[in-house]
């Protein structure tokens, strides 16, 4: 159905957008590194050209992102105008984070089309990130202690003031590679991560938080798990929508999408037998799941949390038992239905576990 399949696309659109925004060599690809840990090759060619000034990579891919980052990029190389950005990203961008390197003191043209973005949409976090600290204490290896160097703090003061009003929150961090021997070099990563989450609307907070989690290896590190994390997270947003039974169809959409492209990457075909017992095994139990919390979205915020974390359990549930049921088949041997369905519950009680987490803006579960 093309209009199933156009809703499907616009709640994966609704991915987390992330506008990154400084300089060249500011510290934007350090930051993309350290939130989802890719590498620099697949950071560097996964930008696409979307306006003549800036460029967008999605991570892990276009198809189905948990967090999308947009690059103003040549700021201070040639004039930039922000009106072309302001137009396509001004909506849809969810947080700004401004790179600023700590020693920087030529930042005439980050503060004027910054304070034109400011002005446009005045309620948009924006998130100063001072860098590359160690450039104001030379020759001396801070991280070792994990605290700011005393030596540093006036350089900080100064950048504050210089974009006083035009930030909602600052952190310093020093993300050096490891071969320039710092003993730190994720510097104050945590705390630019909690802010990051911290800064985010609720219903785009839990992609991101996937996408560190899928950094760190868990639940998984596959590229067909980071798919089956950005579908329940885009079902989670869907269904976080208070507005009861409106987001059911885009919830089950997800849900046969997702199942279709797991059958794909196996080799398989979504057949009729494989829909039916699909259908019986995951779309009843899951259609009642829904419907009783559809109901709980009369109750104001309360509903559509339960809701949002519903969607998000059993579209996980659904997509890793799909992928069970589907490896299996692809290696000769067909799945019982007790089998499908005690692989389905217990997924059901990781996604739970992995909600909560992505719920947590320090995630110190996962750290």
């Amino acid at each position: 159905d093309p209009a199933d399949d156009g809703r499907v696309a616009e709640a994966l659109a609704e991915a987390p957008l992330l506008w990154m925004f400084g300089k060249t060599g500011s510290g934007k690809s350090s930051i993309v590194r350290f939130l989802t840990g890719a590498d620099d090759a697949e950071v560097g060619d996964g930008y696409r050209p979307q306006t003549r000034s800036s460029k967008q990579y999605d991570f892990p891919d276009s198809d189905a992102p948990l967090v999308r980052f947009l690059d103003t990029r040549g700021l201070a190389e040639v004039a930039y105008d922000p009106a072309d950005d302001i137009r396509r990203f001004g909506e849809r961008t969810h947080l700004i984070v401004l790179t600023v390197r700590s020693a920087d003191q030529s930042l005439r043209d980050v503060v004027e089309p910054l304070r034109v973005i400011r002005r446009e949409t005045p309620s948009r976090p924006v998130l100063l990130v001072l860098t590359a600290l160690h450039e104001l204490t030379p020759g001396e290896d801070f991280t070792r202690s994990g605290e700011i160097p005393a030596a540093a703090e006036p350089a900080i003061a100064k950048q504050q003031e210089r974009f006083d009003g035009l930030f909602d929150r600052c952190v310093c961090v020093d993300l050096t590679p490891a071969e320039y021997g710092f003993a730190d070099p994720e510097f104050g990563g945590d705390e630019l991560k909690d802010a990051v989450l911290d800064l985010l609307p609720e219903a785009q907070k839990h992609a991101v938080a996937a996408a560190v989690l899928q950094k760190s290896g868990s639940p998984a590190a596959g590229h067909l798990d980071a798919k089956i994390l950005a579908y329940s997270c885009a079902a989670a947003s869907a269904a976080a929508v208070p507005v009861p039974w409106v987001d059911l169809p885009v919830v089950a959409g997800l849900q046969w999408h997702l199942t279709r492209l797991i059958a794909k990457s196996h080799g398989q075909s979504l057949d009729k037998t494989a829909v039916a017992r699909m259908s019986t095994l995951l779309g009843g139990r899951a259609a009642l799941a829904m419907g009783f919390r559809e109901l709980a979205k009369f109750v104001p915020y309360l509903g559509s949390v339960l809701n949002a974390s519903a969607a998000f359990g059993m579209t996980y549930a659904a997509g890793m038992a799909a992928d069970y049921y589907f490896r299996e088949v692809a290696g000769g041997h067909v799945p019982s239905d007790e089998e499908i369905r005690r692989v389905y519950d217990g997924q059901v009680q990781k996604a739970a576990t992995l909600w909560q987490r992505t719920s947590d803006p320090k995630l110190e579960a996962a750290t």
